[in-house]
């Protein structure tokens, strides 16, 4: 029997490995990326467009027009579709996020016949059903209702609403009537300029030869060209309120949301800051959750993020405290800020969050299909798989000198927005 007194060895330098995809480009301008893992009978296809919610030229437009994706195409219904996708035991989505489009298949190589050509359909052939975008949209309408009930919620969208603007693609809120006043032909307007244009292909699984190029036929068939779009960004610099508290729908607790306006995902600090937001409140044994909830009780959960995206981000912190508890919250908050602006990390903190990046990088690139799941993510923002190690590199050469001068330079408690949604005359007594 093993020593049990002896901890296992931590080991900082070790390799972590990453599928090299192989890259086609089609005759009708697709980029298909294919990554093999040898044994697995199912294949994933993923399906990647420039879009999202930045592009919307009407608000709830790119989330609507890509749930019309499940109505059918001119020789199927929605029921008949999504029956045969069910038959053969074929799994589909379709994805809005704020700057990408996605749609998938998972499905048996033996099946590829059955299900590939109904889901290309489906998507380049859709015929939207007018009852079925009826009841969607107020479905959608009365699921919004439910999540504007709670504070943390009315809290995340008061804050980018702050930061950015009413009008600004990063900070405008969608509200229930503008999934009512949408209509079809907005649908089929904005999945004509979106979906037939720059389409990246993902495809992953034990793909051979054979197999790839059946599916190239089946994707060469479709309709695909380079987009003309020209994109605009509107610099919107706005002077936030410092402090805005707000009655919010639960009374029982408070949400709390602090945090700043930074920069684009290609600045030269983004790296050094994240790492210093994972020492802040990243993971469960950082600074915010061993002090504010392990050893105050103030909350169940604080976590500080770090959002970069294609035009601009920020750094945002989110709490849910009891009301009485809100300043004293705040107060330990701007504490662990400032001790991070003036103190540099600790060697053994630093190397143990560096450690857990490296060991959620490891668990989020184990197996073909995890692996291209960071594939389809770098290649929705103009990156390939080389930005992986980049990462790995730049992480391991990031110092305590590094973070304390970002913290220095981005952890000013001063220059924060604070956001209070709760129960108003208790905030207010505490």
């Amino acid at each position: 029997m093993g020593n049990r007194t002896n901890r296992p060895s931590i080991l900082s330098e070790y390799q972590i490995a990453f599928p090299q995809p192989k890259k086609k480009v089609l005759k009708n301008g697709m980029e298909v990326f294919s990554v093999r893992g040898e044994g697995s009978k199912i294949i994933r296809i993923d399906l990647i467009w420039q879009g999202g919610r930045s592009t919307e030229p009407l608000k709830a437009l790119a989330r609507s027009s890509m749930q019309s994706l499940y109505d059918g195409t001119p020789s199927l219904s929605s029921d008949e579709i999504m029956e045969l996708f069910d038959f053969y035991g074929a799994s589909v989505g379709h994805n809005s996020r704020m700057e990408v489009l996605t749609s998938s298949l998972s499905f048996l190589i033996k099946d590829i016949d059955k299900v590939v050509p109904p889901f290309l359909d489906s998507i380049f052939n859709l015929k939207i059903n007018e009852e079925l975008f009826k009841h969607r949209q107020e479905r959608f309408a009365e699921r919004l209702k439910s999540e504007l009930v709670k504070n943390n919620v009315v809290a995340y969208r008061v804050f980018t609403e702050k930061l950015f603007g009413e009008n600004h693609i990063y900070g405008y809120n969608t509200e229930p009537e503008d999934y009512l006043i949408l209509e079809a032909k907005d649908i089929t307007n904005y999945l004509e300029d979106h979906l037939t244009s720059d389409c990246k292909v993902v495809i992953c699984g034990d793909i051979e030869d054979e197999l790839l190029d059946k599916l190239t036929l089946y994707l060469e068939s479709v309709r695909s060209t380079k987009s003309n779009r020209v994109e605009q960004y509107q610099v919107n610099p706005i002077k936030a309120q410092k402090e805005i508290v707000i009655e919010g729908p639960q009374s029982h607790q408070v949400s709390i949301r602090l945090g700043r306006k930074l920069f684009d995902r290609n600045h030269e600090d983004k790296d050094a800051l994240m790492l210093a937001c994972h020492i802040l409140g990243g993971y469960f044994g950082s600074r915010l959750m061993t002090n504010i909830r392990e050893e105050k009780g103030y909350c169940y959960h604080i976590e500080s993020s770090l959002d970069c995206m294609k035009y601009d981000g920020y750094l945002s912190i989110a709490a849910e405290v009891n009301a009485s508890n809100t300043q004293e919250c705040i107060n330990e908050v701007e504490k662990e800020l400032k001790e991070m602006m003036t103190e540099n990390v600790p060697e053994l903190e630093l190397e143990r969050v560096k450690q857990y990046i490296r060991g959620q990088l490891l668990l989020d690139s184990d197996g073909v299909f995890a692996s291209t799941n960071i594939l389809r993510k770098y290649l929705a923002i103009g990156l390939d798989e080389s930005e992986f190690y980049k990462k790995i590199a730049i992480i391991n050469k990031i110092s305590a000198n590094d973070i304390r001068r970002v913290a220095k330079k981005y952890f000013n408690p001063v220059e924060f927005l604070k956001v209070i949604v709760g129960d108003v005359s208790k905030i207010t007594s505490s």
